[in-house]
């Protein structure tokens, strides 16, 4: 899920369809620059992130499996994929200590 709209929209078609779908947020850590634009569609900030993550957990018709985050071509470099890396695991444990959850 990139945004609000895209997790309301899914979680009105499972619960129009009774399904429950496995779902994950997809967060850009990084800071906005050339490549990762603050309106690119590679996630949701992090402050966004969170909040996703929280109605996601707490849907009944929506089951959530995790985050997700884009590096493209910036794998090639060690210290930015150890950045995201870092960033992505931080907003996990943030969420999991105030949730109690894994």
């Amino acid at each position: 899920m990139d945004g609000a709209e895209e997790l309301e929209r899914t979680e009105w078609h499972a619960r129009r369809l009774g399904v429950r779908p496995t779902v994950a947020i997809r967060v850009n850590p990084l800071p906005a620059d050339d490549f990762f634009s603050e309106r690119s569609k590679l996630g949701s900030t992090p402050h966004e992130a969170y909040a996703l993550l929280e109605r996601a957990a707490a849907s009944p018709h929506l089951d959530l499996a995790g985050l997700h985050a884009h590096q493209l071509c910036r794998c090639t470099y060690v210290e930015q994929f150890a950045a995201l890396a870092e960033r992505m695991g931080d907003l996990a444990a943030a969420f999991a200590t105030a949730h109690g959850t894994r």
